[in-house]
């Protein structure tokens, strides 16, 4: 009986993994088709459409409910910084350096730093 247990658990895990997988791919791989038939700032709003955080968001609502979703999602706006960081790196170097994986690899390593400093400073700092 246990073990019927664990195996029942572990597949609502993979296929949890799988449906999660699935529909973020689906998102993503939609946003370079619809920015092409929609033009430049179509894609670039588009390019922030926040997939992780709609898959993440749908499967905290299942797991501990609505509400919680709502503190995650505020807790994520803690992140805005972050992203806004990273993409002005791109946007400043990208038609300074080459190859552009440099460029995407200065922008996450400016990704880590700003979120690191933001944890820092709500999580380290207010202990």
């Amino acid at each position: 009986m246990w073990g019927d247990t664990l195996w029942t658990c572990d597949a609502m895990i993979v296929a949890g993994f799988l449906f999660r997988a699935v529909l973020g791919g689906i998102l993503v791989a939609s946003v370079p088709i619809l920015a092409a038939r929609l033009g430049n700032t179509a894609g670039g709003l588009l390019m922030l459409l926040p997939v992780v955080t709609l898959v993440s968001l749908v499967y905290v609502s299942w797991d501990v409910g609505a509400e919680k979703s709502g503190l995650v999602a505020m807790a994520g706006l803690l992140g805005l910084p972050s992203v806004a960081a990273f993409l002005a790196v791109v946007w400043l170097l990208s038609s300074r350096i080459n190859p552009f994986w440099i460029v995407l690899s200065l922008g996450l390593v400016t990704w880590l730093i700003v979120s690191g400093a933001i944890y820092w400073l709500i999580e380290v700092r207010s202990r």
